[in-house]
């Protein structure tokens, strides 16, 4: 494992899972390990080491994570952010108020505000904590409905999105939508190349606030009958004498025209539940692998 974090031939990735490795085992040349990696022009490797340099020298730290949090890729800063978050003392504490009020300020890059904010959370110190319930506050009067969620639009894992897309199971996205000719539903909007045609806005919204803008076509339909039965879906064909439907099941309904008593809109079939289902870092990833399908 030492041999293969120092081998300059093999990729940052199974090096980083090297190093990680040797800290699971505890090696007793695993602060070697981590010097080295922090020397490194891999910013993989640099981001890997920061979180076990501050574990095994907690008192050099602080010093090393400002300049990180400062200067860094944007991989190392989120690293060093949760780093940040397990060292104890007034000097993490400080370093966490400064960056705090400089994302009160709009200075905190968009990729960077939910691993802070996460960190921050699992602070006690009260000057943090006021920080924090100041933002919850100006959050709860902001008129904007997207406002809480905003810290999901940037800097989120594609992989980590794609993989909840497609199977996790409260969500259920692929019952309902499709990418290009990938398996999945017709009862939303093909989703093939989504992210070359909307901004990460839109997409946000469209998970959270689905009824704010319904895809044309995929509007649903109530009919009441004359016989007193309800048909509901989306509008699949229309003609002059019947209306076919679309249900949440991918199934068609033939109603003939001359039996409806009444026909009403209706709310989007995507339920409004996923702002509350899914934690923010999940919200972030869907986010990042909707805005990745732009062919």
């Amino acid at each position: 494992l030492f041999a293969l974090v120092s081998a300059d031939s093999a990729g940052s990735t199974p090096r980083a899972a090297a190093l990680r490795a040797l800290d699971t085992l505890k090696d007793p040349r695993l602060a070697e390990a981590v010097k080295l990696a922090t020397g490194m022009k891999s910013a993989t490797m640099r981001a890997a080491a920061l979180p076990i340099a501050s574990r095994l020298s907690p008192g050099e730290s602080i010093a090393a994570l400002t300049a990180v949090i400062a200067n860094g890729s944007v991989e190392e800063q989120k690293m060093a952010f949760r780093a940040l978050g397990s060292l104890p003392g007034p000097a993490a504490d400080a370093l966490f108020v400064d960056q705090l009020t400089k994302l009160a300020a709009g200075t905190i890059k968009p990729a960077l505000q939910l691993e802070l904010l996460t960190a921050a959370a699992t602070r006690r110190d009260p000057a943090v904590q006021k920080l924090l319930a100041d933002r919850d506050a100006a959050l709860a009067k902001d008129p904007d409905p997207l406002a809480p969620f905003r810290v999901a639009l940037q800097g989120g894992s594609r992989l980590r999105g794609e993989r909840l897309f497609n199977n996790q199971p409260a969500m259920a996205c692929v019952r309902c939508h499709r990418v290009g000719n990938e398996s999945g539903g017709e009862a939303g909007p093909n989703l093939a190349g989504i992210g070359s045609r909307q901004p990460r806005e839109y997409l946000l919204e469209s998970v959270v606030k689905p009824n704010a803008k319904i895809a044309p076509g995929f509007d649903t339909v109530v009919v009441t009958l004359k016989s007193g039965g309800v048909a509901a879906g989306t509008v699949a064909s229309e003609t002059a004498d019947v209306l076919s439907l679309r249900d949440t099941e991918n199934k068609l309904h033939e109603v003939k025209k001359s039996d409806i008593a009444k026909r009403e809109g209706a709310p989007s079939s995507m339920p409004e539940i996923f702002g509350a289902l899914l934690t923010k870092s999940e919200l972030r990833d869907v986010i990042e692998y909707l805005a990745s399908l732009r062919d």
